[in-house]
């Protein structure tokens, strides 16, 4: 990497906010908690039929059919739109920010001027994704890079070689 600072440039507006919260959103899932909690509703299934047509259980038997449409299907769909409702009050809504990466780490600056310095020994996991860069500081503290953000596929090439030499990744094609 040459000595200049890439730069990126982008509006926080709601497509990139949804677009955050989705990739975390799949990060999350992934975990075991999350996993071991999916597992444990379709695991119901079978001991719910068995609980209705032997003793006349319906309630349990659509609850648990319930929880399953609620985790397998409509998970995304009920976080999206409640983001959608919470965005417009968000701090920061439809402010353009300002990236420079350079060796020293991720400097942040929005339309007033104000920002900060995130250093490369902050961020405990990057992890990239189709739209953009999941980097996270800690497990409730994360920044969206969207990568249609960068000027050219050169910078996030170069983003890329980087975040490999300075960061622990988590490469979008591990998980699958």
């Amino acid at each position: 990497m040459s000595d200049q600072p890439i730069r990126i440039s982008y509006v926080f507006d709601e497509d990139v906010f949804l677009q955050a919260h989705r990739a975390l959103w799949e990060k999350r899932r992934q975990e075991p908690r999350s996993r071991l909690f999916g597992l444990l509703w379709a695991a119901g299934l079978p001991l719910s039929t068995w609980l209705m047509l032997q003793y006349g259980m319906v309630f349990t038997f659509l609850a648990v059919v319930g929880g399953n449409l609620v985790y397998w299907i409509f998970d995304w769909p009920i976080t999206r739109t409640i983001l959608r409702r919470r965005f417009p009050n968000m701090p920061g809504a439809n402010t353009r920010f300002t990236w420079e990466i350079s060796e020293e780490g991720l400097r942040v600056k929005g339309a007033n001027g104000e920002g900060g310095l995130i250093r490369w020994q902050d961020v405990r996991a990057l992890q990239e994704e189709r739209d953009g860069f999941l980097l996270a500081q800690d497990y409730n503290v994360n920044q969206w890079l969207p990568k249609a953000a960068f000027r050219s596929e050169e910078d996030v090439q170069a983003f890329r070689a980087l975040i490999a030499r300075k960061v622990k990744t988590e490469s979008a094609s591990a998980k699958a």
